[in-house]
């Protein structure tokens, strides 16, 4: 839930609701599952950019791209002023 708040506070500049901390805590368990069972796909996520993969998993690291992407596609991200 801390990541999720932080993620949150930088992309939106607020905290998400209950509902919103708990939909996309179960989206990063779905995602974290998923290249868990799919290594190769995690490893070619992590591949893009320019993030440190040291000291984090790849599978992990893939869970938190594709929870973050879910937050930067936001209507409210997108078209804030």
């Amino acid at each position: 839930p801390s990541r999720i708040n932080h993620l949150f506070q930088l992309a939106l500049q607020r905290l998400p609701s209950p509902e919103e901390r708990a939909e996309l805590a179960e989206l990063y368990e779905q995602m974290h599952e998923r290249f868990e069972n799919n290594p190769d796909e995690a490893a070619t996520l992590v591949k893009i950019g320019q993030a440190s993969t040291e000291g984090t998993s790849p599978t992990e690291l893939a869970a938190w791209t594709a929870t973050a992407r879910v937050v930067l596609n936001l209507h409210e991200f997108i078209t804030r002023s």
